[in-house]
């Protein structure tokens, strides 16, 4: 169901553009997030003074981290954790290394593959070199790369790729242990990109009622009200640790000292403002990102081949598609 045609305008404005591009078609809305969760890198401050690195080493480059990552590798520690696990989740995760080097799944219009370019082939090679340089593992875990406590507190890496969900995980389950979160490293002349994941709210427009769903949806998370609007913020400091989809939830969070310091401050002022919203793509288009990703990540493939393979199956796929733009 579009659920804009009960919304007031101001309050369709108080949600971040960057936060709704892959939520509109036609400039309608559909869905209405609850949070924001997006991706950077975190690190433990205890493996970077046993190998005698600071702060001044935390990695801005691709080629930073593989060499930071090798000092903090020994016998019983990773130096940095990728998810190696196929799936949507992978697929979000790599994301960002894709856009920092201005590729994209799609054309701008949305009917046509952009899979195959240098863009795609070096941010492929580049999760595969730290498989290669054995500084980061084939598998996670807990529940895998998403587990900041069973990985990244237990010792078993010192850096991990991972969303801002991780500080609400970590103040839960590891108590007392000392971290630092930095931006996802970009490649040679690249551009800082997060990918802004994070569940919404959708009416679905086949149910029994489907209007009264849409407004319960509005009513939630998408109105003016002071209830709606606390909605969002308790959600995302309190209940867990997320950056506000909307203006006035994150001014208020921000004033009660959900993002005074730390990683949340660090989330909301550095990641946030690079950040794109996850991917809109049915499961053909998903699947083929995600076999040409774990082909060169865990296979050994080759980048070029696997982008040229991958784009060549996305546009087959959209030679028949009817949908709404991918984007």
């Amino acid at each position: 169901m579009e659920l804009s045609q009960y919304m007031e305008d101001a309050a369709k404005k108080d949600f971040f553009d960057n936060v709704m591009e892959t939520r509109i078609v036609d400039g309608k809305i559909y869905g209405l997030p609850m949070e924001v969760e997006p991706m950077a890198m975190y690190y433990s401050h205890k493996a970077f003074s046993e190998a005698k690195l600071s702060e001044a080493d935390v990695p801005k480059t691709w080629d930073q981290l593989i060499e930071v990552s090798k000092k903090l590798t020994k016998k019983s520690q990773f130096g940095c954790l990728f998810e190696t696990g196929p799936g949507y989740y992978q697929n979000f995760t790599w994301y960002p290394f894709l856009w920092q080097g201005g590729g994209d799944i799609v054309t701008p219009e949305g009917n046509k593959s952009a899979f195959n370019s240098p863009a795609t082939v070096q941010a492929l090679k580049f999760w595969q070199d730290t498989i290669k340089a054995g500084v980061a593992p084939r598998n996670e875990l807990g529940f895998g790369g998403g587990d900041p406590g069973a990985n990244l507190a237990s010792g078993y890496c010192a850096i991990q790729n991972l969303g801002i969900w991780g500080v609400s995980i970590l103040r839960e389950n590891a108590k007392g242990f000392e971290y630092g979160v930095f931006p996802c490293p970009i490649p040679p002349n690249g551009q800082p990109k997060s990918v802004l994941g994070g569940w919404s709210f959708v009416a679905n427009a086949k149910s029994k009622d489907p209007e009264n769903a849409a407004k319960f949806c509005v009513w939630a998370l998408g109105s003016m009200s002071d209830d709606s609007i606390g909605r969002v913020v308790d959600w995302c400091i309190k209940a867990k640790s997320d950056v506000s989809p909307r203006k006035s939830a994150l001014e208020k969070a921000t004033e009660l000292g959900g993002y005074k310091d730390g990683p949340m401050k660090v989330f909301k002022d550095d990641v946030f403002p690079t950040g794109r919203g996850e991917p809109r793509v049915p499961p053909e288009v998903y699947k083929a990102v995600s076999d040409a990703v774990q082909a060169c990540q865990l296979g050994g493939a080759n980048p070029e081949q696997q982008a040229a393979e991958a784009s060549q199956n996305i546009d087959s796929y959209l030679a028949g598609y009817s949908g709404a733009p991918l984007r």
